[in-house]
């Protein structure tokens, strides 16, 4: 167990893409993972170059591969202070500092994610 600076909604990735920046990073909701067996194996949504429409909201898993944040997103001034209760919000904008689109995992009707274009 670790002890660690109150970063409060950060805390769920902070310290992973700080110590570990070469590895994939998941976030979870609530801290489970479904049987491989029960995996989408295919994506049938839009394609991976779109804009920088989506907002990948921590109710579900998302992945962060290596080097898609911007270097900011580890800058604990900054965070405290324009965006300590949203995590999900400060991730978007170091995702779109460094030119990483953001897509579904798979076609649903229940992405849990944001649109503009609704």
């Amino acid at each position: 167990m670790k002890f660690c600076e109150d970063i409060r909604a950060h805390k769920k990735y902070f310290f992973a893409v700080k110590e570990y920046p070469e590895d994939i990073v998941i976030t979870l909701a609530d801290g489970s993972i479904s049987p491989y067996t029960e995996w989408k194996m295919e994506y049938s949504g839009a394609p991976g170059n779109v804009p920088h429409i989506w907002l990948a909201a921590g109710v579900g898993a998302v992945l962060y591969p290596p080097h898609c944040l911007s270097c900011e997103v580890l800058n604990v001034e900054a965070l405290k202070k324009l965006c300590l209760q949203a995590g999900d919000i400060w991730l978007k904008f170091m995702e779109v500092m460094n030119g990483t689109k953001t897509v579904p995992a798979y076609h649903t009707s229940r992405i849990h994610g944001f649109s503009r274009d609704k």
